[in-house]
């Protein structure tokens, strides 16, 4: 075939089809089991013709001239003519509907494509623009079909000539009409949907990001050569299908549930192991540490500030790079990838490129971390998604963390036909007895001599309020204390935070809220904490005495806190978790399972409970509507519904920021972004301290580069310049 057709200006049809190729080949090797999940032993056949035919229509004369330098847009999708080539195939009519639907979809979805270009009358004039180079493309598909013979083995015969394509409007009209009407369509035309439109985007995707192969989950047993093993982490190297983990901080609970994803690999079972972690922070941390062990083309993440994240690792001169990392952290391409809850659950809301998505997910290996962090409402949706994979896509799942409430076991276990549990023994357990507890009847402000007496002695003071107004008020009160104190909460830009969190490791008085409950390094000697329920109070004590180096260290525990905790926590299990902890001295790892299970004994309240069953609910029904070919933008719009802050720029950085963004400098304008819950932001919105500008909230509450932004103080513009 002539080099002279081109798919991109650098590129030729004939170079970025056989990149696509041998995508598509390590998909063949890495999901062999894909044919049966789509109920189709023709499956990969098909997908093998929808690569190669995917970009003919590239040929067009019209798209040639869009390619050169200063070229006119075409104004029409090379998808729709790449199908016209699919004729030529000797399936049945069926099969050839796959194909056109596979290949018609790879860049738009069936609803935008309706709209703008399903009429024949153009199609068969646009054709025309295929004339003068159909017999090379033909000629290269002869090629194809050597190709095809070689890789399946079996004798293939072209059709001798192109007929109509009065089966592509068919399968068009018919696919519009189905959805118009909402008809549901059988669980193995859904799979055959998402799998074929899933592969082929992504083999298109790869090819033009320079791949032509795909990574394989890297062996942990050969990564991680540790003398001795936990129980729980030889446990997991053996054992196959769902389970469930519970283990202490410092267990190597994450060695384990990877050992669990290698002992559940088997070539030709979709070798993806995707690890679930409820917050950017500690996704951060946990890439880094396993770029680090793994490699960097071996692991990938997920969150909503990954590019931001990047930006601040490689610097603003490394912006393709950056870019290109993000691209290709979402495509079947890392084996292990590290994300939020919300990236799995999302593909699930029909966003756009959600077949790739769901397609990376057959027969992976999902482990859900920290499961005890989520409220009810993420728990449903979580657990719902989960649930529909292991139906049909057969994905395996590890749950854990280090304290999970019986009652919260049961449920999952209920959910996701978890059958089996693996903790650590009561000797090992005890070996991570690190804290001696005392409560105290008083609430923080009762508090402040005996603090300064620890901070005199020269110890690391960690001081815990539940809420940020709270924090701010008593890092004030320590403004006459000579020592390196910083104040953290959730309520700073990202820039300031970052710089806070810089420091965390030198510091002798850290005042803060939950931020630091997980994912931060810290090691501190001594805690004082306003009461929170008990699993929210273990993962604090926990920032002291990190690696049980310094004995016994002391935790305090106010039992009394401000009056807003009230809307942060359940006040009932924080009364339980107060009872509990005064009958405690040194706090014994073995116990802790009866101690969180008797302030859990009710479970969740009957409101949380029914929170639970109505998104269970909804979920599913979004479940049963995912239809293959379409994006639902209005379910996007509810997708970022579930999040319960919105980010806005501090008046007195707007300036700043819009500097930034007007230099093109994104990456740098986001370090002025704070968080603002949605309570907050009804609330400053009401009182007109938050407004909308261009395309970006502005607050005009008072923000302290020490404090972060004080949401019931105004901003004064002239103290700004001051």
């Amino acid at each position: 075939m002539s080099q002279n057709i081109f798919a991109k200006p650098d590129e030729s049809l004939k170079e970025h089809t056989e990149k696509a190729l041998k995508i598509f080949k390590s998909f063949r090797e890495i999901y062999q089991n894909a044919p049966a999940y789509a109920g189709d032993p023709l499956f990969f056949q098909k997908l093998f013709w929808a690569v190669f035919l995917h970009d003919f229509g590239k040929g067009a004369t019209g798209f040639q001239e869009q390619l050169k330098p200063k070229g006119k847009r075409w104004g029409y999708r090379h998808e729709l003519l790449s199908t016209h080539f699919v004729n030529l195939l000797p399936y049945n009519d069926n099969d050839l509907e796959d194909i056109h639907l596979w290949i018609v979809t790879h860049h738009k979805d069936l609803r935008e494509l309706q709209e703008k270009y399903f009429d024949e009358e153009t199609y068969n004039d646009r054709l025309k623009e295929i004339k003068p180079v159909e017999k090379e493309l033909i000629s290269f598909l002869e090629e194809g079909k050597k190709k095809f013979q070689e890789m399946f083995g079996d004798e293939f015969n072209l059709k001798d000539n192109l007929a109509d394509n009065k089966l592509l409007f068919q399968t068009l009209k018919k696919m519009i009409k189905n959805i118009r009407m909402e008809k549901k369509i059988k669980a193995k035309e859904k799979i055959r949907g998402i799998l074929g439109r899933g592969f082929l985007m992504a083999a298109d995707h790869l090819a033009s990001a320079g791949k032509d192969y795909i990574e394989n989950f890297p062996a942990p047993s050969r990564v991680y050569k540790f003398h001795n093993l936990y129980s729980t982490q030889k446990f997991c190297r053996e054992f196959k299908g769902s389970l469930m983990l519970t283990a202490p901080t410092g267990s190597g609970k994450t060695e384990a549930a990877l050992f669990w994803g290698e002992a559940n690999q088997k070539p030709g079972e979709g070798d993806r192991v995707f690890y679930i972690l409820p917050y950017t922070a500690s996704i951060n941390a946990m890439y880094d540490r396993l770029k680090e062990k793994f490699g960097e083309e071996k692991v990938g993440f997920l969150h909503g500030k990954a590019q931001y994240y990047l930006y601040k690792k490689l610097g603003e001169d490394d912006l393709t790079r950056i870019r290109d990392l993000k691209d290709l952290n979402r495509k079947i391409l890392k084996p292990l990838k590290i994300m939020t809850p919300f990236q799995l659950i999302k593909a699930f809301f029909g966003v756009k490129g959600f077949e790739m998505n769901l397609a990376e997910l057959l027969e992976a290996k999902v482990i859900v971390d920290e499961i005890h962090a989520y409220d009810p409402r993420t728990t449903a949706l979580l657990l719902t998604s989960l649930k529909f994979l292991q139906d049909h896509f057969n994905v395996r799942t590890l749950v854990m963390s280090a304290t999970i409430p019986t009652f919260l076991k049961n449920l999952i276990q209920e959910k996701l036909a978890i059958s089996q549990e693996v903790t650590l023994t009561s000797d090992e357990l005890n070996r991570f007895t690190r804290h001696r507890v005392e409560v105290l009847p008083y609430d923080i402000f009762n508090s402040m001599q005996k603090i300064k007496e620890y901070l005199n002695k020269g110890k690391k003071v960690l001081v815990i309020l539940n809420t940020v107004k709270r924090a701010q008020e008593v890092y004030q009160l320590f403004a006459d204390i000579s020592c390196r104190k910083k104040l953290l909460h959730g309520r700073f830009t990202q820039r300031h935070r970052e710089a806070i969190e810089r420091e965390l490791s030198d510091l002798d008085l850290l005042v803060a809220t939950q931020v630091v409950e997980v994912s931060l390094d810290i090691d501190y000697d001594v805690l004082f904490t306003e009461p929170a329920p008990l699993d929210a109070l273990l993962q604090r004590f926990g920032r002291v005495n990190r690696k049980g180096q310094k004995g016994i260290s002391k935790v305090y525990v106010f039992s009394t806190g401000s009056p807003e905790d009230q809307y942060i926590y359940y006040p009932d299990l924080v009364n339980k978790s107060i009872e509990v902890l005064k009958e405690v001295d040194i706090l014994y790892e073995a116990k802790i399972q009866k101690m969180i299970d008797k302030v859990y004994d009710q479970g969740f309240t009957p409101k949380q409970m029914e929170l639970f069953k109505e998104v269970e609910k909804s979920m599913q029904a979004l479940l049963d509507s995912l239809y293959p070919y379409v994006v639902f933008e209005e379910n996007e719009d509810r997708f970022y519904k579930l999040f319960n802050s919105v980010e806005a720029v501090p008046e007195r950085y707007l300036g700043e920021y819009q500097e930034l963004v007007e230099q093109d400098k994104y990456f740098e304008a986001m370090g002025y972004l704070v968080n603002i819950s949605l309570n907050q932001f009804f609330k400053l919105q009401k009182q007109g301290h938050i407004y909308r500008k261009d395309d970006f909230l502005v607050v005009s509450s008072r923000y302290d580069d020490e404090l972060g932004l004080i949401i019931d103080e105004p901003e004064s513009i002239l103290e700004s310049f001051i």
